[in-house]
């Protein structure tokens, strides 16, 4: 049986203990550091852990807020800023505003035309 605590409680190390973890019920390869949290995806785990301890690195273009996820950050652009002005890059997923795309995009096909220039037959 699985025990549910919420964010405001807080578990002691023994009640921890006494809730079966993931590699106990081998149910999630990965676990937080910080909880019994449970993930068979890393990213998941990255993400989770950012809300023990307090992370944003995924920062609005339009306004001081930062955000744990990118799927955060995608939300607030959209139903605060309405999407206006802001565009994602196809090539990274970072968020500019629209002056600012063509630019950055430019950047990317330098640095791919570059790469290839230097490596032509893909080698390192």
């Amino acid at each position: 049986s699985f025990q549910y605590f919420p964010r405001s409680t807080a578990v002691s190390s023994e009640e921890r203990r006494k809730t079966p973890s993931c590699r106990a019920k081998k149910t999630g390869r990965f676990q937080c550091k910080f909880c019994d949290y449970c993930s068979n995806q890393l990213c998941h785990i990255e993400v989770h852990e950012r809300t023990h301890t307090g992370e944003k690195p995924h920062l609005c273009p339009l306004c001081p807020k930062s955000f744990a996820g990118k799927g955060s950050l995608r939300q607030h652009i959209r139903y605060t800023h309405k999407e206006r002005d802001i565009y994602e890059c196809s090539t990274c997923g970072s968020f500019l505003r629209q002056e600012r795309l063509r630019e950055h995009e430019m950047a990317h096909a330098q640095d791919s035309a570059y790469s290839h220039e230097r490596h032509p037959d893909g080698r390192f």
